[in-house]
């Protein structure tokens, strides 16, 4: 067990190993209980506080981080901000800085799902699960590039519910993933993404005997 230095986080959700050090944020605490970002060196048993996260800008960080292809740490958090949907934040391990990159609001969806994953285009895809245009969470596409997120899917409840699974890719290249209600059964689905069309299929309607395709 490790303390954080300075004022305490709270209630870490998950980190990542890289050399000989943990990365990760924690729900609460901090300088106003909006959770801290932090290392701890699991050679030395030394933890740091690098960052202090802030009410009005995201707080509560909500699953370990994500390494990217650029050497970059991405995550979210689900709490304020500064429409009161969390926000996305890049975090620089060369200079150690964290940016809050994104404030998720009504059009984009709120709340991030905790897995972030990238696919071979080299873009990182995140799902929200409320608000959007049908109030049933979005799909959104982060090009590392320009740091610029877009919103490629609204889902929509008349097909599925809202996602809240880690997308994956398949060969194809489409990317695949669940949803816990919605469905012909509301029993959730199991949905295929093709990011080249930004179309979305079922495949499977859960609760009932095949798929649909």
């Amino acid at each position: 067990m490790f303390n954080i230095p300075g004022t305490p986080g709270l209630g870490p959700l998950g980190f990542i190993k890289l050399g000989n050090f943990f990365y990760g944020g924690t729900y609460g605490g901090g300088s106003d209980g909006s959770g801290v970002f932090f290392k701890y060196n699991f050679i030395t048993q030394e933890s740091t506080y690098l960052h202090y996260f802030e009410s009005d800008s995201g707080s509560q960080v909500n699953a370990s981080p994500f390494l990217a292809s650029n050497g970059k740490l991405y995550g979210s958090t689900i709490g304020n901000g500064t429409y009161g949907g969390g926000s996305i934040f890049e975090f620089d391990l060369s200079n150690e800085s964290l940016s809050n990159i994104y404030q998720l609001n009504n059009t984009s969806g709120k709340f991030a799902n905790p897995e972030f994953m990238q696919h071979s285009n080299g873009k990182l895809y995140i799902t929200t699960y409320l608000n959007g245009a049908n109030n049933n969470g979005t799909i959104l596409q982060l090009d590392l590039t320009s740091n610029v997120i877009q919103k490629i899917y609204d889902f929509d409840p008349s097909l599925t519910g809202p996602n809240n699974s880690t997308l994956v890719e398949a060969p194809n290249g489409n990317l695949y993933g669940l949803t816990s209600t919605g469905g012909a059964n509301n029993s959730g689905t199991i949905f295929e993404f093709d990011i080249t069309t930004n179309t979305l299929f079922k495949d499977l309607i859960l609760g009932s005997a095949g798929a649909l395709r």
